[in-house]
């Protein structure tokens, strides 16, 4: 008797099948890799500008009674007193000894006052450290309008820390966010300067 074997007609993929599938897979992981990049980016503007606004309240709350003299220290810098700190800035800011914004990079506010012996404003100044133009151009447009009804609002925006002009119209903010940008390199941070009237 022959031997008789059956065979079996089972085939893998060729190699054109294998590369298509893998294409595919990678424009799929591709997408979603974007899109949770944007997502991530959002919630830090968010929580950027909320936080932004919980640090100027709680500096209201604290200060907006007291008497105040032109020429004294200025009455709050963050970074001097870690009890003062917690009670201005949001907790999940606070790592330490340092206060960090959504970014990982320092967070800063200030009581400040501004002016002569006869015309004191009280000011409150908060800085905000980003990386990229557009980090910088969506924070400065969302608290032009957030801060569209506060006594004084400006945004200041710089490469190297010395602010010069305020952003105050929120259709510059590219303009000003890109020629910032254009003067460090990638690893530099822009800051922002955010200041209202106390």
């Amino acid at each position: 008797m022959k031997d008789r074997r059956i065979r079996s007609h089972k085939r893998g993929f060729n190699l054109v099948e294998a590369a298509i599938v893998l294409g595919v897979v990678g424009l799929v992981i591709g997408g979603i890799w974007v899109a949770a990049a944007s997502v991530q980016e959002n919630l830090r503007l968010s929580r950027a500008q909320r936080d932004i606004l919980s640090i100027i309240s709680n500096l209201r709350g604290l200060y907006s009674n007291m008497p105040f003299t032109w020429g004294g220290p200025d009455p709050y810098v963050s970074g001097v007193s870690p009890a003062l700190n917690s009670a201005v800035f949001p907790a999940d800011s606070i790592s330490g000894s340092q206060i960090i914004n959504p970014w990982g990079m320092p967070y800063s506010a200030s009581v400040l006052i501004l002016g002569g012996a006869s015309d004191m404003h009280p000011t409150i100044e908060v800085i905000v450290q980003v990386k990229g133009i557009g980090a910088c151009s969506k924070l400065a447009n969302s608290m032009h309008a957030a801060l569209r009804q506060e006594k004084e609002p400006h945004v200041y925006i710089a490469s190297d820390g010395a602010f010069g002009g305020p952003s105050d119209d929120p259709t510059d903010a590219i303009e000003v966010c890109t020629d910032a940008y254009g003067a460090v390199s990638d690893e530099n941070p822009l800051y922002l300067q955010i200041s209202v009237g106390l």
